[in-house]
């Protein structure tokens, strides 16, 4: 079996990675979206609870590389409780704020994208 490289991301993110709290899926969600990468196949699915407007539960489900899955662990972690309408207002700054590590444009713009994802899902709840 091969074991995911965490020596890259140090042991924060490794930990967090290995026990995502946010890792499931909320049966009585009102809101999903899914970011799945053309161009490496990491893929995200969030399930959200949505009510008057503020995200009171997030969730995700996907599988690819660490760095996906620990970011939406963050967007989970960050995004609960918050209005829906504060998330649209992320910027690409904020994605290097969430996870400040260093990255290739490539990698940064799966972030981004992963962002985007949860953005077109919660747009019907702005």
């Amino acid at each position: 079996m091969i074991q995911a490289n965490t020596s890259l991301y140090g042991d924060k993110y490794a930990e967090l990675y290995k026990n995502s709290p946010h890792r499931r899926t909320l049966a009585n969600a009102n809101m999903t979206a899914e970011a799945k990468s053309p161009a490496c196949g990491d893929q995200v699915t969030f399930s959200g609870i949505i009510t008057d407007g503020i995200i009171t539960q997030l969730a995700f489900t996907g599988s690819g590389s660490m760095l996906s899955q620990i970011f939406a662990e963050l967007l989970c972690q960050y995004a609960e409780k918050k209005p829906a309408s504060e998330i649209f207002k992320l910027t690409e700054h904020d994605v290097k704020t969430l996870l400040p590590l260093e990255m290739g444009p490539t990698r940064f713009a799966l972030l981004v994208f992963i962002l985007n994802g949860l953005k077109e899902g919660l747009s019907s709840h702005a």
